[in-house]
Parts: structure tokens; sequence; C-alpha cells
């Protein structure tokens, strides 16, 4: 899959120093982001781009990680409008999934292309035909500029050894922006366009697409302030109380944004410990049910998780599922998906994966009643069992946890907020006035931000110069407590590493100093040794002359005289004494 502002893939954003539309290009607002296809790029097979577009031309750069892409992009969104934070300012979203498509003929690999205007965007894997054709693919897109429609292509893959030779193009699916645009996905069939129709009664191809366009507006963060620290001292009662209502994907999205607001105030350890242990005792006996129903914890987890673990997952298991994507092996398992004929070999497909990926992968529990089609895998996590064990005791050994690595990228706080915003709008008009009743404030701050929000001038913050300010100055307007709160979880951060740096230099003094003395006491017995070596060539020096002069006098040598080495290392006659 190839996606520029896919959360989960290789991207080439593209920021645009300009909002003038040159032809042949892109249109893009001043510090948007749009994308190109990495075909389109020479450097196609380096990950983490960024493409800076200017009215000179365009220059790739290559970023290490997806979180320092993302620092990167901000700070050159951050150039063209230091003002961000202090101004109101729309952004529109568009989120697509291309599911699946069907009527096309068997045994050719189908591919679809996602142009948005008219440009290019991104494209998805060639996936082969049996009975459907399912990509099940996400794209999801920030920072766009206005969009009228938005077009899926569809393409035959052609035999990878011959190059030459071009995909060949079968139609397209164009859906006017404003047809999925709204907080609700649109998900349909819909009829493949072709260039040349052919005559006849039979149905031809058509894909299935769920999309969601949005145009949020986002105020000052000046504006958010109440709200915000409303939401990071009353998470729980909030989530307690929404939580009979919501739809599974309402609760996907609030605590989507619900983590990543407070992973920004330095709250969302606290948040989920919490919600953990509320969703701990709700459980009560019933353990198998924990983190299994679809509740605003087991949410928040997963999203919590895809937040701090996108860079381990992708040096885990990034070469395993391209691979995976590029095969045609088919891993289907759910016989209402596959044929009876199909099964065994599919079975076959899926365990000789899992055994692949094992080293990486961990399941501990065993497939029962609500997979029973997975029953075929208990042998293998059987026989693998001391293993997972094992690799679950490393990983939650409290000596390396200190050393993993947290969450580097960028969160965007007033998007978040407009997001959270718009979903308790919703939900509290749905409540009971009994229930609202105990929500204290909210309702009332909602009320402010949506009248805010209603008022196109009110979100203007006067004495704001965009041409005087700075691009750190971007922050300036976020309140005191608001402020603080980011301030203190980043100091928070930089408090902690610099004690592990302490620690760190502390063990490496103690084993300097220990190394130093073992030196000094090794000098100490050189000295020594000098010293005693000396006295000795001393007094190989005075016996040397005693029996020279014994021998000039005639002194028998039968009857030697006796010597006796001193304590410093002389020589002196014993028979005398």
């Amino acid at each position: 899959m190839e996606n520029l502002n896919c959360l989960h893939t290789d991207m080439i954003p593209c920021i645009s120093e300009s909002p003038q539309e040159r032809p042949g290009s892109r249109r893009s607002l001043p510090g948007s982001l749009s994308e190109k296809s990495p075909s389109m790029e020479p450097s196609a097979a380096t990950p983490f781009r960024v493409t800076v577009t200017t009215s000179s031309g365009s220059k790739c750069f290559s970023c290490r990680s997806a979180a320092e892409r993302d620092k990167w992009m901000e700070n050159l969104r951050r150039a063209v409008h230091p003002n961000k934070d202090n101004s109101r300012r729309v952004e529109h979203i568009l989120k697509l999934w291309v599911i699946e498509a069907k009527d096309l003929p068997a045994k050719k690999k189908y591919l679809c292309e996602l142009c948005l205007d008219d440009v290019l965007y991104a494209r998805t894997t060639g996936k082969l035909k049996t009975d459907n054709v399912f990509w099940g693919e996400h794209f999801e897109f920030h920072n766009l500029p206005p969009l009228r429609t938005v077009t899926v292509h569809l393409y035959r893959e052609t035999d990878k050894k011959k190059k030459k030779e071009r995909n060949s193009y079968l139609g397209l699916v164009s859906l006017p922006a404003a047809s999925v645009a709204g907080r609700q996905f649109v998900e349909k069939w819909y009829p493949v366009v072709t260039p040349n129709p052919k005559s006849g009664k039979g149905p031809g191809p058509m894909i299935r697409i769920k999309a969601r366009y949005q145009t949020i507006t986002i105020l000052p963060m000046e504006m958010y302030k109440e709200f915000a620290e409303h939401i990071t001292n009353h998470y729980l009662g909030l989530c307690a109380a929404l939580e009979p209502i919501l739809s599974a994907k309402t609760k996907e999205e609030m605590a989507s944004a619900l983590v990543h607001i407070l992973q920004s105030t330095g709250k969302v350890k606290d948040f989920l410990t919490d919600l953990m242990m509320s969703e701990v005792d709700r459980c009560g006996d019933n353990e198998h049910l924990i983190f299994r129903e679809n509740t605003l914890a087991t949410k928040a987890i997963e999203e919590y998780l895809k937040l701090v673990g996108q860079k381990y997952l992708q040096d885990a298991l990034g070469e395993f599922i391209k691979a995976l994507y590029e095969s045609d092996e088919n891993c289907e398992v759910d016989p209402s998906k596959c044929s009876a004929s199909d099964l065994p070999e599919h079975q076959g497909n899926l365990k000789m994966c899992c055994e692949l990926a094992f080293c990486k992968i961990i399941n501990s529990y065993w497939f029962g009643s609500k997979e029973e089609y997975m029953s075929f895998m208990n042998q293998f996590l059987e026989h693998e069992w001391t293993n997972m064990q094992r690799f679950l005791l490393e990983i939650s050994n409290p000596e390396t946890i200190s050393n993993t690595a947290g969450f580097e990228g960028y969160i965007d706080l007033g998007r978040e907020l407009s997001s959270l915003h718009s979903l308790l709008w919703e939900a509290v008009s749905q409540l009971e006035q009994s229930i609202v009743s105990k929500l204290g404030p909210l309702p009332r701050i909602l009320r402010d931000v949506h009248t805010a929000l209603s008022a196109p001038g009110s979100g203007q913050l006067t004495g704001t110069n965009d041409l005087a300010s700075t691009p750190g100055s971007g922050g300036s307007s976020i309140s005191a407590g608001l402020q603080k709160m980011v301030i203190e979880n980043d100091v928070s951060g930089l408090m902690s590493v610099e004690e592990e740096l302490k620690k760190d230099h502390a063990e490496m003094q103690a084993a300097v100093d220990s190394k130093q003395k073992i030196i000094d006491a090794q000098e100490k017995r050189i000295a020594s040794l000098d010293a005693a070596n000396a006295r000795l060539m001393s007094a190989l020096t005075q016996l040397k002359e005693r029996y020279s002069m014994q021998a000039r006098n005639g002194i028998s040598p039968t009857n030697p005289t006796k010597l006796q080495i001193t304590e410093n290392g002389e020589f002196r006659n014993s028979s005398s004494c």
C-alpha cells in the first residue's frame, strides 16, 4: 500500500510555499500537506520522506523515522504560519477504505489508485481475484486543500516480469466530496464506470468503498483552556456517563481523541490506569471478557499502543507484513468467506505465516467457541506456550522497561480538542437530564465552545501579528493551566532522562574509580619492586668488590667471609658479629 498520509505506511508529504496554483501541479494551501505517489519520485525506496515544493522547484528530504518526519512537517508548517495556535483555522480531513471489488474476471490481480481532484495521492497493493478482490486498505489524509472530487481508478496488474507493459486500465469510481461529507462514514457499493461499456444484461464491476470527508474548524488554543483542563481532571466520570450510549465507532473516535489530548498534557498513564482498573472491576469474575469488548477502556488501550508502538511494530513486523501483502498466499479461514475445498490449503498458509512471524507476535489464549474456525491453531499455541511465557517475562522486566522509547511524534492538540468537542456535543445532547446534571460544568463549557465556533469572527485574537511572530511563539496563546501541564510533561520527561544519565554516570564513575584503585596498587607495587631491584644491584656490587679485595690480600677461599644482607639491602660480615 502506497499512501502519503496513511498513518501506517511510508509518506512523501509536500509543503507548498505559495497558495498560487501552477499549471500541472497540485493545489496546496500555505503550510498544508499534500503528497506525491512514491512511484513519482526517484528515491521511492527511501521511507519517511518530506518533499518541500516552492516556486523554484521541489526538494525531497529523508527522515529516520515517522516521528522525525512529523516533527519536520510541523516545523515547516509553523515556518509558513508562525501564529498557528493563536488563529482560527480550518482543516480538511479525508478517511477512506478501499474494501473490495466484485464481478471481475478471475485469476487476475487488481489494484486501485486514489486521486483527489485528479492528483494521485495513494495506491493499493495488487490483489488476486478469487471470489471477490479484497483489499481492506485504509487511507487517511490531513491538512488537505478543499476537495471537490474523490476518484478511485481500477487497474488490472500486469505480470511483474513484463516490466515494459503498463497496467490495464479498467475504469473508475468518482465520488463528489459533498456526498461523503459529515461526521458519519458512508459505506456502499459503487459501479465502476468503464471506458468501453459492454452491451448486455450482466452487471459490471463494482467497488465497495467507505469514506468520510470532514471540514473542521479549530479555534485558538486559548478558547479551549477550560475545556482541556476539565477533560484532564474529570475524564473518569465522563467516560462512565457516556459509555452506555456510545456506538463502537464513536467510542473508538472518542478514545483516540482522549489519548492524544492526555498524552499532550502528561496524564495519559493515569487515564489508562484508571480506565483499566474500572474495566477490571466491571468484569468481576468474568475474566475472559476483560479487554475483549468494545469499551472505551479497550479502545483507549488500542489507541495508545498504536501511538507509542508504531516504530516497534514497523521494525518487528514491517518486512514480514510487506512480504505477506506482496505474496499470492490466501490465508482466509472463515468458512463463510471461502469454499470448503480451499479451506485446508488456506489453513496451511495461515499456520505457515504464523510460524514465520511467531518470534515477533504472541497469543495468550486458545481459540474457542467465539472463533471456532481458528481452533486448528490451538495445537501450535500449545507447542509454543513456554516460549510465549518467556517472551512475556522478558518484555515485562523492570530493568528493561525504563529503556524503552516513548512517543516522540507530534500531536496537533487543537485538532484533537476540536474533534473531542464535536463528539461530546453530539453525545451529551442524547443524555437524560438526570445524567447531564452529574457532568458538572461540562455542558456549559461545550456550549461556550460551540458559540465561539458558530460566530465566524469570535475566534480571532486581538493584538497578534503573523508577520512579527516567530516560529517559537506559535503556542504562546495556550492557557496558563494547559501550558503548565504540557510543560510539566516535557520537564518530567527531561528529568527522567536526566536521572537515567546521572545513574549511568554514577555507574561509570564507580567503574572508573575501581579501575583507578587497581592501577594505583599496581603502581605502588612496581615502585616497591624498582626499589628492591636497586638495593639488590647495590648489594651485588658490594659483593663483587669484597671478593676482589680478598683475592688481592690472599685470603683462602676455603674459609670465606660470611656475609649477611641488612634491611637496607647492604651486605655486612656476619663472621665478625
